[in-house]
């Protein structure tokens, strides 16, 4: 009822205007914008001073685009009404006369003025398919944004010749005449170019030709724009090939998140300042599976179980929508797979490199098990991806191999906070940290359309990371946090210390540590779009383990010897350097082998697993509303997910040595060097 009444008073203003307006044959100044044609066609008669009638059953539900520029009256209501049911029946020179083609009790039936717009959207310099790329009908608020493979759809275009405007950031807009039929589908393939720089004002400049671009920041201003959530994506190729295929070396380029770290390498992400176990991961939004290094943290996500291999892009969601698990308050990170349906041409690509540190030598190495190591270690990526079968069937596969070696050495230096207010060292601590990594990953995706409707996608990833390393922990200890046995004279920057029984002390911690993690997950999806309305049926399978390793590889994970009752001298240049100068003045010398006593129950293996596999499945509904120049969307849909966890902690099992000498207790080498100043611990050699 209200509306009904919204149309007659539209009319009676349409009326109002034509018993006020001559008519002048003249050019008029005209700014319209694209609206209802209630609104519409009485604002043309005021600005253009002509009379109009209409009748409001036939104005109702018409939209007309807009109109701007001067011109004659007559000529801006032809343009108006262009590719609408209206028409002009009468004009008298005084009065215009406007009714509709539709039959009576059409209502607001869209198929007998409107049809449909489909097409794709190709970057001409890069020779991929462009996604989220802004599609409008011009003069009206009709708009859309290409999918992942840069197809749209405009279910409700207005018939008769309208034109096109594509915009992507960072391309020219590309504008397109073509022409709809009403219950009709017409066929665009847009390309679009880089921005020209042409000798526009005459200036002498050298000639600009464009053989490649990296569109991630584009792509990630266009991802914000079409998204209905708080989003922030970025393309793989803003980076280029990382080193080792880390996503967090990738997402600590990418703004309002932070990382955790465990030595050198990146751990998990929190999003918003908030603990990491309240953000999640998914691959093509499937949730994957959580085992991790820290075996108890099951709801947190590790990046050492996933690899940016085959990976087009990541999106951080800082706020969720209906379709995502609702679980995350930090947000969620989704890593998005590429597919051969990106691409206009076939791919094939091979990337070969070698990976070193500033810990690198062209020579191998001796290490902690008295073995030659390389430091230098070869890695590659290939990439595959084409569509066959007459465009219907896409395939892309991605595979890595990355190695590489890393010192982590460390020195810590603990203080007490003695009584009388003096803060004093009471402990220091060196550790070489040899440490060797290696991941291998592979991605591939298969696409199939049964029609421009229906389509399956089946996406699957494995990676495996694995770490071995060699810490080689010396403590010299001579205190307690709130007592130190260092001599009245101390500063801490030379601190003199006498021999004090077990009080005083120096020991080795010899630890070797293996770790693997393998994970995979494979999602199927069917999709289906007509028009409006899109289903979305997806299932899936992550798996993660993470798994220590030590007796089973041929070593001990822990083995501690120590020499006691020492007295000796530490200086350095300033309390904040970390390179001291070590002297023994009494006590078992430290460099005597025999000096070193193995700690009781010093040799330790202590092997673990975490293991998590996950299983499931949703659909999501889509339908999409205009309410005028208001354009919604509903989703609808549900989800089931299981989650299976296996942990063992790994209880320590401990031995005793009972050996002849004190060295068996000693990661007795022969090759391996290690040395701190004043003493030899860790190198000794038999």
């Amino acid at each position: 009822m209200f509306f009904r009444r919204s149309i007659l008073s539209s009319t009676a203003i349409c009326a109002l205007l034509a018993i006020a307006t001559p008519a002048y044959a003249q050019a008029r100044a005209f700014d319209i914008p694209a609206q209802s044609a209630v609104k519409a066609i009485p604002e043309l008669a005021r600005q253009g001073q002509i009379q109009i009638l209409a009748s409001a059953r036939d104005l109702a539900q018409v939209r007309t685009p807009s109109i701007k520029g001067t011109m004659d009256a007559r000529i801006a209501l032809r343009r108006l009404i262009a590719g609408t049911p209206l028409h002009v029946v009468s004009d008298d020179g005084q009065t215009i006369t406007l009714r509709s083609d539709r039959a009576p009790g059409a209502g607001g039936s869209h198929n007998a003025r409107t049809g449909a717009l489909r097409g794709r959207v190709l970057n001409s310099a890069t020779g991929q398919y462009l996604r989220n790329a802004e599609v409008r009908v011009q003069g009206t608020d009709i708009v859309a944004y290409t999918g992942d493979d840069g197809s749209f759809l405009i279910p409700n275009a207005p018939q008769g010749e309208v034109t096109v405007v594509v915009r992507y950031t960072g391309l020219q807009d590309e504008s397109t005449v073509t022409m709809v039929g009403a219950g009709r589908s017409a066929a665009l393939d847009i390309k679009m170019m880089p921005l020209s720089f042409d000798n526009a004002h005459g200036s002498d400049h050298n000639a600009i030709t464009v053989v490649g671009t990296r569109s991630g920041q584009a792509a990630a201003l266009m991802k914000r724009r079409s998204a209905i959530n708080a989003v922030n994506a970025v393309d793989a190729d803003n980076f280029g090939a990382l080193t080792m295929g880390d996503v967090g070396e990738f997402l600590k380029n990418m703004p309002g998140i932070s990382l955790d770290y465990v030595e050198v390498d990146t751990s998990a992400v929190r999003i918003g300042g908030l603990d990491p176990k309240y953000s999640i991961f998914t691959m093509d939004g499937a949730r994957m599976a959580t085992a991790t290094s820290n075996n108890n943290a099951g709801r947190q996500n590790s990046f050492e179980q996933m690899s940016i291999t085959g990976i087009s892009r990541i999106e951080l969601n800082n706020t969720l929508t209906a379709g995502m698990d609702a679980d995350a308050p930090g947000g969620s990170v989704n890593l998005v797979s590429k597919y051969a349906f990106e691409r206009k041409k076939r791919l094939l690509q091979l990337q070969v490199g070698g990976i070193g540190t500033s810990d690198s030598s062209f020579a191998g190495k001796y290490m902690p098990d008295d073995k030659k190591h390389a430091t230098i270690y070869p890695s590659g990526q290939i990439s595959f991806a084409d569509v066959f079968l007459g465009g219907k069937l896409g395939v892309a596969i991605n595979g890595s191999y990355n190695a590489n070696f890393v010192e982590q050495d460390r020195v810590q230096t603990d203080w007490s906070y003695l009584p009388n207010g003096t803060v004093l060292p009471y402990q220091v601590m060196w550790r070489p940290g040899p440490k060797f990594t290696h991941r291998e990953a592979v991605n591939g995706a298969i696409d199939y359309k049964f029609s421009d409707k229906l389509s399956f996608a089946l996406r699957g990833s494995y990676s495996f990371y694995d770490v071995e390393y060699f810490n080689q922990y010396t403590y010299l200890v001579f205190g307690t946090s709130g007592k130190s046995y260092a001599t009245a004279d101390s500063t801490p920057t030379h601190i003199v210390v006498n021999a004090n029984g077990t009080g005083t002390y120096v020991s080795s911690q010899y630890s070797h540590r293996y770790a693997g993690t393998p994970s995979a997950i494979v999602t199927p999806k069917l999709e289906f779009k007509s028009g409006t309305w899109s289903a979305v049926l997806r299932g899936a399978y992550s798996s993660s383990e993470y798994n220590f390793r030590d007796g089973s590889h041929g070593f001990f994970q822990r083995d501690d010897t120590r020499v006691s009752g020492i007295g000796f001298t530490l200086d350095r240049a300033s309390s904040e350097s970390p390179s001291y100068t070590l002297a023994q003045t009494s006590g078992p010398s430290w460099s005597d082998p025999n000096n070193w006593a193995a700690v009781s129950n010093s040799v330790r293996t202590a092997e673990s697993n975490a293991v998590n596999h996950q299983y499931g499945g949703n659909l999501d509904i889509r339908k999409q509303l205009d309410f005028g120049i208001v354009h919604a969307s509903v989703l609808a849909g549900g989800s089931i997910r299981t989650n299976e966890w296996f942990t063992n902690e790994g209880s320590y099992q401990l031995y005793n040595y009972t050996g002849t000498t004190a060295i068996g207790g000693l990661p007795n080498t022969q090759n391996y060097k290690f040395g701190i100043g004043g003493f030899d611990a860790g190198n000794l050699r038999a």
